[in-house]
């Protein structure tokens, strides 16, 4: 049986997310993280990528580029068809153009959104 709290889906030199968490909303996936007073400018537009993982189907849902770090919340759409299901989060950080990103966060599972 896989052990999802130690998979990474993403791997790099960015800085991980801190205080990361996922909640289960109408619409799909809450994800947030803490935004450090002191975030350095350079930081604050890295941008989410959060990804829901349904082991049950082996399908994956996710966005490369969401909201910017400084914002500390992102929304991920689930589509309709898989709001019941059991998921496995991730929250990673990229910046886009040079593709440098952030060792992933496991955010937890949910067994489906309300």
């Amino acid at each position: 049986m896989m052990d999802y709290t130690k998979a990474r889906v993403a791997e790099g030199t960015l800085a991980m997310a801190e205080g990361a968490a996922v909640s289960a909303e109408n619409e799909g996936l809450k994800f947030t993280w803490d935004v450090p007073a002191d975030l350095d400018w350079n930081e604050q537009g890295h941008l989410a990528m959060t990804l829901a993982y349904f082991p049950l189907l082996n399908r994956a849902v996710y966005c490369l580029a969401g909201a910017k770090r400084k914002d500390g919340v992102d929304l991920l759409y689930i589509p309709q068809d898989l709001k019941g299901e059991y998921m496995e989060t991730y929250l990673s950080f990229i910046v886009v153009g040079n593709n440098e990103v952030a060792d992933s966060v496991y955010t937890g599972s949910v067994n489906k959104l309300a």
